[in-house]
C-alpha cells in the first residue's frame, strides 16, 4: 500500500500551509516524514537544503530546538502542577534553565492567549485550553518549522477559530514556517496555501480568501541562542 505517491511540498518561513484529507488520505503520514519521524522509502525531506536523510542522530535531534517543533494534542500532566511548569519543561530539559524557563514559558503562554492558565493545573483545564497549552510547550523552543495534526478537531467553533487565529499570528510574527492537517476545508480559512491529499496525491492550491475579523496576537521572532541559567 502507498501512503504517499509523488508529493512536493515547499513551505517558506512565515508561511501557513493547511492539507485537507480525509481519513486515510495520507496527511499525517506527511507530516511524521516532514518530522522525521518516518523515511520516505524514495525521494527526501530537506529543511534549509539539508536532506534529513542524510543528517546524524545527534544533529536531527538538535532539530527540535530552532527547528522542528511538533504540537500534540494533548499534553502529559504527570508529575506537574501547574501549566507554566509543563510549558516550560522542554526548555528546562535542554538548557538546564530555572527561572528563565518559567519566564519564557509565561511570555509564551501570554503570545497564544493563554496567559490566564499559567497557575492552573494542566488536568483541570479544557481540550481548546489544552491545545493552547500544547502549542506554547512546541514554541518554547522557538522552532522554524512547527507541525500540527489536525489541531482544530473536537474543538468547539470560538475554540477553532481562537486557535486557528494564533497560528496565523505565529506564521507571521515569528517567522515560523506551520504545516497543518484537517479534515474539512473550513478549517484553513486562515492559511496562506491549501493543498488537498487524497489516496496519496497531493494538489497544492492558492491562498484562500482572509476571514473577516482576524485579530493578530503578536509573537517575538525566535532567537536560536538564549543564554542559560543554573537556577
Amino acid at each position: 500500500m502507498t501512503s504517499l505517491d509523488d508529493v512536493t511540498l515547499s513551505v517558506g518561513s512565515g508561511e501557513l500551509v493547511a492539507v485537507i484529507g480525509g481519513r486515510g488520505s495520507g496527511k499525517t503520514t506527511l507530516l511524521r516524514l516532514a518530522a522525521g519521524i518516518e523515511h520516505p522509502d524514495a525521494g527526501f525531506v530537506s529543511i534549509d537544503g539539508e536532506r534529513l536523510d542524510r543528517m546524524s542522530n545527534e544533529h536531527r535531534g538538535g532539530l527540535y530546538r530552532g527547528g522542528i517543533g511538533c504540537v500534540l494534542k494533548t499534553v502529559a500532566a504527570i508529575g506537574h502542577t501547574r501549566v507554566v511548569d509543563l510549558v516550560a519543561l522542554p526548555l528546562r530539559l535542554h538548557t538546564g534553565a530555572g527561572r528563565s524557563s518559567l519566564f519564557e514559558a509565561k511570555r509564551i503562554l501570554n503570545s497564544v492567549g493563554a496567559e490566564h492558565l499559567a497557575d492552573a493545573n494542566p488536568a483541570s483545564i479544557s481540550d481548546g485550553e489544552g491545545r493552547l497549552v500544547a502549542l506554547a510547550q512546541a514554541l518554547i523552543m522557538r522552532p522554524g518549522i512547527l507541525l500540527l495534526d489536525q489541531p482544530a478537531s473536537d474543538l468547539s467553533l470560538e475554540e477553532e477559530k481562537s486557535l486557528l487565529r494564533v497560528l496565523s499570528s505565529i506564521a507571521r510574527d515569528a517567522d515560523v514556517a506551520v504545516i497543518m492537517t484537517a479534515r474539512a476545508s473550513i478549517e484553513a480559512v486562515t492559511a496562506d496555501r491549501v493543498a488537498h491529499i487524497n489516496c496519496g496525491r497531493l494538489a497544492v492550491g492558492s491562498k484562500p480568501p482572509p476571514p473577516k475579523g482576524a485579530s493578530v496576537l503578536p509573537l517575538k521572532k525566535r532567537n536560536n541562542n538564549p543564554e542559560p541559567d543554573h537556577a
